[in-house]
């Protein structure tokens, strides 16, 4: 098989797992139901992925590589190492805008709506599914904001304080509403004026630029 249709192969496969696994659930797909929805044999697939699990770990390792993306071509942190100095010293429309940008990918972006779905429906029979759920929504978001506000700390933006519960208190609200399924025409003016009392609460200076 040439190269190229092996890639486009092994991608078809990734499309269809990853919507049959947010459909019906990964214990309810059979490899079978994969491969027909692909328009492949069942002995074609397993050149491709040796089991349903391998296809479940490469959505992972693709959804990671694709948010990270996302993220950065929003101007967004991703990983706790990455310079947080890009939330501070900016106008507050500035930095409201790169926070509503991000959430916005994240309630609306519809690889990132499916993603969570898979993992919201297989989190509590699949071990993978679980620690992936926390990772993306939960602890890495908070990790993230966590880092944040210690830069902003600082850099004497933020009034001192537990950086951790800052995280928790910012994210709090915008975590529920999204795995309530809360439109985003809903959620976004709840998360501006959130972010705008957030700021003004701890802030040094109490006025928004």
């Amino acid at each position: 098989m040439p190269k190229e249709r092996s890639r486009d192969t092994k991608a078809a496969i990734l499309d269809e797992a990853m919507r049959l696994f947010s459909e019906q659930g990964f214990r309810a797909t059979t490899v079978r139901d994969i491969a027909s929805a692909v328009g492949i044999k069942d002995a074609s697939l397993y050149n491709h992925y040796p089991s349903k699990q391998a296809m479940f770990d490469a959505i992972v390792e693709q959804a990671l590589d694709t948010m990270k993306e996302g993220f950065y071509r929003r101007g967004a942190l991703f990983l706790t190492t990455d310079d947080a100095s890009i939330y501070g010293d900016i106008p507050f429309s500035a930095l409201r805008d790169k926070i509503t940008g991000t959430f916005e990918y994240l309630f609306c972006d519809p690889y990132v709506v499916r993603l969570r779905k898979l993992l919201v429906i297989n989190q509590f029979e699949n071990e993978r599914a679980t620690y992936v759920y926390r990772l993306i929504f939960a602890e890495q978001p908070l990790r993230l904001q966590e880092t944040v506000f210690s830069h902003l700390m600082k850099s004497g933006e933020f009034e001192q304080g537990d950086a951790s519960l800052f995280a928790l208190e910012f994210y709090g609200p915008l975590f529920l509403m999204m795995h309530a399924g809360t439109p985003w025409s809903e959620a976004q003016p709840v998360l501006e004026t959130h972010l705008e009392s957030f700021y003004l609460a701890h802030a040094t200076v109490k006025e928004l630029p």
